[in-house]
């Protein structure tokens, strides 16, 4: 059998394996259901044909359409496609030779190690024919090969007169007054807590959220809750530094269901509770979240993975837990790190047009106090410059159930203050205040 990078002839041809290719158009057509769940393009594939194919899985899978051996047959008879991809026949076997798909990611992670191994060969030769260019830019064309491979984003342009902004944001503000957002909506990303969306106006695209609290107090968890909360209206990643997700996920379920998470790691689940158990694994399974909890995340990784997913999966926002523990190692000391940290994770909300919620630590000062100055955030000068909100946790001394969210910066707009939370003893969930959203 010949190697997956070798033509008859004995030449080398791009990186690719044709048998992952067609075992995940085999899986999808086996269980459709797990498209949803895998970021693979197009024109991630080699074989043209497989391609052509995925194609049509995805706009079938993406449109609600019922995805099955039928109705793929008749989407690549619209496009002309059906003959040059081999038929029915050639469907068929990739059915027959898929056992199952529960390999299914594993063959799209192939897929896109291949594709991206091929676009850095392309990136690779196009410097190299700058390189042999005399009359070639040689910064320029760096740069550009530089942000292909970091971020495979087209290079952002110039400066451009401001008439064009101007001229976008009457569009949008015109647009948004014959539609306006309903009493009780906002028009950002709801987190579902009412409170916090009401003086958020939810989470804005392009902006950085600092969420501080002295440390056990459950930063982790109210973050985690609310972006399982935005993840019903939108997809996006945590990076998760600090805590194991297997926590934060068990702690989200316990919550949802008051199961205890003693009980969940026991074993001593009532019969009863097997329904909403299972019931809010599916609901969370199901959520657009791409998670990671490796600890060695530096800003470039990250800028580098949060475009791959914004390409691939549209994500809208990000959660990062936490700041501190970036890998990047610059400047003196630090305060000169966190600065340019700092600096940089601002640039990655605002050059993607991303929603960021950062957790930071927050001072001995601050937590000894339990006081939300903006002088008690960890690396403080150049954070509260960068932020677009500063929100700190604290816990009100005088119930054991009510926290307090106090805005220290709200960049926009001014801050409105202090919000209440309540998080019931022995569970690890934070409801609202009881009260519906304030009229605007």
């Amino acid at each position: 059998m010949m190697p997956d990078d070798e033509e008859p002839d004995g030449l080398i041809v791009m990186p690719h394996n044709r048998q992952a290719e067609e075992a995940l158009i085999g899986a999808a057509m086996i269980n459709p259901e797990c498209v949803r769940t895998i970021t693979v393009l197009p024109d991630d594939f080699y074989v043209v044909r497989n391609g052509w194919i995925w194609d049509s899985i995805q706009m079938l899978s993406n449109t609600k359409k019922q995805l099955d051996f039928i109705t793929l047959i008749e989407e690549l008879e619209k496009r002309n496609q059906l003959a040059d991809i081999g038929g029915e026949v050639y469907l068929m076997d990739l059915i027959n030779r898929c056992a199952t798909s529960l390999h299914a990611e594993s063959y799209a992670d192939i897929i896109i190690e291949m594709a991206i191994r091929r676009r850095v060969i392309t990136d690779a030769n196009e410097l190299a024919r700058i390189a042999y260019d005399k009359k070639a830019d040689m910064n320029d064309g760096i740069s550009k090969i530089i942000t292909s491979l970091a971020t495979r984003t087209n290079s952002k342009g110039g400066a451009v007169h401001i008439k064009q902004f101007v001229s976008e944001f009457y569009d949008k503000l015109d647009k948004r007054c014959k539609d306006p957002i309903p009493v009780g909506k906002v028009s950002g990303i709801p987190t579902g807590l009412i409170d916090i969306d009401d003086a958020m106006d939810g989470f804005q695209l392009g902006e950085e959220v600092i969420l501080s609290a002295p440390s056990g107090l459950g930063k982790s968890l109210l973050a985690f809750q609310m972006v399982a909360g935005m993840a019903d209206h939108s997809a996006g990643a945590v990076y998760e530094l600090e805590m194991n997700v297997n926590a934060l996920i068990a702690r989200e379920i316990s919550g949802l269901t008051r199961v205890s998470t003693k009980a969940m790691r026991r074993g001593w689940v009532k019969d009863e509770d097997w329904i909403p158990l299972t019931k809010s694994v599916e609901a969370l399974s199901n959520k657009e979240i791409y998670v990671s909890e490796q600890t060695d995340w530096n800003v470039m990784k990250l800028r580098a993975d949060l475009a791959r997913l914004k390409e691939r999966a549209n994500i809208k926002w990000f959660m990062l837990d936490y700041m501190d523990l970036l890998a990047d190692r610059v400047g003196k000391d630090d305060i000169e790190r966190m600065k340019w940290i700092s600096t940089q994770i601002h640039n990655i909300c605002k050059d993607l047009k991303l929603a960021g919620l950062v957790i930071q630590a927050m001072t001995k000062a601050g937590m000894q106090n339990n006081d939300g100055s903006m002088t008690n955030l960890g690396g403080a000068a150049k954070l509260i410059s960068d932020a677009d909100q500063i929100i700190f946790m604290l816990h009100d001394d005088s119930e054991p159930t009510k926290y307090k969210l106090k805005w220290g910066k709200m960049r926009n707009e001014t801050p409105p203050g202090v919000i209440d939370l309540f998080k019931p003893i022995g569970s690890p969930r934070f409801d609202n205040a009881m009260r519906e959203a304030r009229l605007p």
